[in-house]
């Protein structure tokens, strides 16, 4: 409603009458990687029935982390973004603890409350940020519509309230399968920040170690609609969840194998997160032209600082470059160049303080095992040749093609068929804020898509026993 005087408070649109931009590219606006791979729906980006001082949050539940993104629901703008470690950590700093952990009444409630209280946390933030700049623009105050809210079957549990003690156990099965709406007076009280009658709307998910995550990267990535390409999707880290769509089938097969925490810079001796000051990829360069000229390891910063550790890409980067260096065997064994650690264990000196141990070297071969071995599974399974591969997550996104082609944690017939879409899983969680379209893209994804049981297949153990060593043939 407009007064009939205007006092350009900015608690209205005034006196001018906002027009949205209708010009506004779909993937600058989403900041989707792939949006554009989806034409036959990019006509629902935007509702036009939302007014311009409503919005919508996509949030993407991760073990570790939680990122959220804040659009307006009529013209499909970012207006905000933040993300936060997962204050669930303190319960378990992986997902099995944490369901192990909420076993007990009190301890579930401990997850699910917390969980609640981090979520409303951020949207408070997140107002707090946008209002200012809807004030200024004369939009009114924001207004919170819809939430989306995407993360494995266990964090959506955690979220929604649903018990996670059919995941603690074989045979293994989820609580629901989601893809419902819910109001958030269910969830959130009247201090909550978002209003009682909001929609919050939970991803779909195919099993219990399946999640709406990975549904909803799926939908970014275009496994929905008639398109008639393979396609091969692995969101690598901690758990890497995988997904192959078949045309010919027009079946998804998923499945999911624990990678473990190196990728994410941790049980490495010197690991770290990729903030300033972590190795994120490391050179052999040979000193002089004569043969047996000394080699020295250079090393790529970010920030350009002094070296303070090693993140998932850098510990990548060195497996790849000292093997094709010859400095560690096909068995990942270090056979020159080390120095003795304070234990006497060996290890190789990357930079003044930064250092890869044969442990660490181990950790990394079990977590590039369990990607390649999964991904070779789905593969077998298919009868056919994925086109594409998408690769999702900060690690998936940023690590260098050649590395994981030299070290086999990405099969060589990907070779120039690799691209990474980042966080897959919040892109395709925020197209489903912008009505029941891209819903139901996501539900008929989840529908048609079979899990398939690593523990239970017969061949992948051996796969898995073979990927742990580096292939036979590198440049």
């Amino acid at each position: 409603m407009i007064c009939k005087v205007c006092h350009h408070c900015g608690l209205c649109e005034g006196d001018c009458s906002f027009v949205p931009d209708k010009n506004v590219l779909i993937e600058q606006s989403l900041s989707l990687p792939v949006a554009a791979t989806i034409p036959e729906f990019t006509s629902t980006l935007c509702d036009s029935s939302a007014l311009p001082s409503e919005i919508g949050i996509a949030f993407d539940i991760g073990t570790t982390t939680i990122a959220a993104a804040a659009y307006t629901l009529h013209d499909a703008k970012k207006i905000s973004s933040c993300g936060e470690q997962n204050l669930q950590s303190m319960f378990g700093t992986d997902v099995i603890a944490r369901i192990s952990f909420a076993l007990s009444d009190d301890g579930y409630n401990a997850l699910h409350t917390t969980i609640l209280i981090q979520l409303n946390k951020m949207m408070k933030q997140l107002l707090a940020e946008i209002e200012p700049r809807f004030l200024s623009e004369r939009k009114g105050r924001a207004l919170l519509k819809r939430i989306i809210i995407a993360g494995n079957t266990a964090m959506e549990s955690f979220a929604a309230g649903v018990s996670v003690k059919g995941l603690s156990s074989f045979p293994f099965s989820e609580g629901s399968k989601f893809g419902y709406v819910v109001p958030a007076n269910k969830l959130f009280n009247e201090k909550s920040v978002v209003p009682p009658d909001a929609e919050i709307y939970f991803a779909p998910v195919v099993s219990a170690f399946v999640g709406g995550d990975t549904v909803c990267a799926m939908t970014a990535c275009g496994f929905g609609g008639s398109h008639r390409q393979i396609k091969l999707l692995a969101d690598i880290g901690t758990n890497c969840e995988m997904a192959l769509f078949n045309p010919l089938t027009e079946k998804i097969n998923c499945t999911s194998s624990a990678a473990g925490p190196a990728f994410e810079g941790q049980t490495i001796t010197c690991g770290m997160a990729a903030v300033e000051g972590s190795i994120a990829e490391v050179r052999i360069v040979s000193e002089g032209t004569q043969a047996g000229a000394a080699k020295k390891i250079v090393c790529n910063v970010i920030g350009g600082g002094e070296a303070k550790g090693l993140c998932g890409t850098g510990l990548l980067s060195a497996c790849a470059s000292l093997y094709t260096a010859g400095m560690i065997d096909e068995n990942g064994t270090i056979v020159c160049g080390a120095t003795a650690a304070a234990d006497g264990t060996k290890q190789i000196v990357l930079a003044e303080h930064v250092v890869l141990t044969q442990k660490d070297i181990r950790n990394f071969q079990l977590a590039k095992a369990a990607v390649a071995s999964g991904i070779e599974t789905l593969l077998d399974g298919s009868s056919a040749a994925a086109s594409v591969l998408y690769l999702a997550g900060g690690f998936g996104t940023a690590l260098g093609e050649d590395d994981a082609r030299v070290t086999g944690l990405i099969p060589p017939s990907f070779a120039g068929k690799i691209v990474g879409v980042g966080n897959a899983a919040l892109a395709g969680a925020t197209l489903m804020l912008f009505g029941s379209k891209w819903r139901k893209v996501a539900e008929e994804i989840a529908s048609c898509s079979q899990n398939e049981d690593l523990a239970q297949d017969s061949a992948f153990q051996s796969r898995y026993i073979t990927a742990l060593n580096f292939p036979l043939h590198h440049e």
